[in-house]
């Protein structure tokens, strides 16, 4: 009848805003998850950049001792 098929359509509405609202938290909490990776991933990164410019400027004066020893022992 017409007030059957009217629970079944209200019953399957409110099934699938339950199922709706479930997939809304689950991917709220994913993307928390993800933005807090996110954040650590950025702050690696940022740490690596200043580690691999302090690591340049040793190189760099390392080269420049090893240019002055050179010069220093040919005299």
């Amino acid at each position: 009848s017409v007030n059957d098929r009217r629970e079944r359509n209200k019953a399957a509405s409110a099934k699938y805003r339950a199922k709706k609202h479930y997939q809304s938290g689950e991917m709220r909490a994913q993307i928390a998850t993800l933005q807090e990776q996110n954040s650590i991933i950025t702050r690696q990164l940022e740490e690596c950049r200043t580690e691999n410019t302090s690591l340049k400027n040793l190189v760099e004066k390392l080269k420049s001792r090893l240019v002055a020893e050179k010069v220093l022992k040919r005299l």
